[in-house]
């Protein structure tokens, strides 16, 4: 009995509709076997669509391979000395540019000495939390969690937090930078937990922000690159951009030798929110101040923009708490949330090939990812 084939029409229907929804191959080929189980074969145009959807999928799980190497390669969560030294500098990053006293309550050491104790016990550096930490966080949930931006280390923990750890969390990630987020905790949200640019934090944030939130665990360092044309021409002008209120304009209030070359009338800013725009329109001897995933978009081979990296300056991402669990009573909620997750961090650093497929097949992450990255 001969086969029927797939039409064009009903063929796109199932496959590349679920294709441009970000759906997986993996999911439509049940579709296709079913069909094929009926006795309708796979047509030209049928085959050539699965092979560009797997070779899609793949090309995404690679850049989402790899950004979630490099994330928990910088990240801060792989032992107590890692996530003590990397507080002490930020404190002290946050303390020489200005934008924090030292009598600052965000940056209040007793909360790390609180953390330090609850962990003597703990295999958290292993992948595996306390049984208690889940018990309570379990009893005491939903709490909420903010992110901003794409750490995909970060996003690998909290994923796991949820479907492995079976911790109630609702996480609102939905932000393009740390700067909107900042504005949305000035505007009045009062998640539990923050995870976010420290720099951030304090230029944009209010004192109401400041007065309701404490930094309780660093997560991660990140590079700053110049981005500026390869040079077609002479020129006398030169100028540093930078976006209002990013972590761009804390490296300049540093005052180091990567800024101290432009003058202050040669120092620009610009909304953060232009920061594509402004990495286009840049003329011979202007630089821009940025970061990745802006790098990896714009400085592309074959392009004239060029990158080069910044190696006095490292933006920090670290985790807040509001001040409600910061109390004597409510303090063992805290603790056992970032118990459970440095115990996360450290299960998708050890499992970090499932954790990619994990984060490609998660439809939050993945609509994040692509939003940004443009995959």
């Amino acid at each position: 009995m001969s086969q029927k084939s797939w039409s064009p029409g009903w063929f796109s229907l199932i496959g590349s509709t679920a294709v441009a929804a970000g759906t997986a191959p993996h999911a439509v080929l049940p579709i296709i076997l079913a069909g094929a189980a009926a006795g309708l074969a796979l047509d030209g145009t049928a085959h050539l669509w699965l092979k560009e959807a797997t070779q899609n999928w793949i090309r995404n799980l690679q850049a989402i391979e790899q950004k979630l190497k490099l994330d928990l390669a910088t990240g801060t969560l792989k032992s107590w000395t890692d996530i003590s030294a990397a507080y002490d500098a930020i404190r002290i990053q946050l303390w020489d540019s200005g934008v924090a006293s030292r009598n600052s309550p965000v940056l209040a050491a007793k909360l790390s000495r609180s953390l330090q104790t609850y962990l003597r016990f703990s295999q958290c550096w292993d992948g595996k939390p306390l049984p208690q930490s889940l018990e309570l966080l379990q009893l005491f949930g939903p709490l909420h969690v903010q992110t901003a931006s794409i750490n995909a280390g970060i996003e690998a923990a909290l994923l796991i937090m949820k479907e492995n750890f079976g911790i109630p969390l609702v996480i609102q990630s939905d932000y393009v930078n740390g700067i909107a987020m900042t504005e949305a905790l000035s505007r009045g949200d009062r998640p539990d937990f923050v995870i976010g640019s420290d720099a951030n934090f304090f230029l944009i944030g209010t004192a109401k922000t400041e007065s309701s939130y404490r930094l309780t665990l660093p997560c991660g360092w990140q590079k700053h690159y110049k981005i500026g044309r390869i040079r077609t021409q002479s020129y006398n002008k030169r100028q540093l951009w930078y976006a209002r209120g990013s972590t761009a304009q804390h490296q300049i209030m540093l005052k180091r030798e990567s800024t101290r070359a432009y003058a202050p009338k040669d120092q620009k800013e610009f909304i953060h929110t232009e920061m594509g725009s402004r990495i286009n329109d840049l003329n011979p001897g202007q630089v821009v101040i940025s970061w990745d995933p802006f790098v990896s978009l714009f400085c592309t081979p074959g392009s004239e923009l060029v990158a080069k990296e910044i190696a006095d300056y490292r933006l920090s991402t670290s985790l807040f708490c509001h001040t409600s669990l910061c109390t004597s009573s409510s303090s063992i909620i805290r603790n056992a949330f970032q118990d459970a997750f440095i115990a996360a961090w450290n299960k998708a650093r050890i499992d970090s090939r499932e954790m990619s497929v994990r984060l490609l097949l998660d439809s939050n992450f993945r609509s994040e990812f692509r939003k940004i990255t443009k995959l």
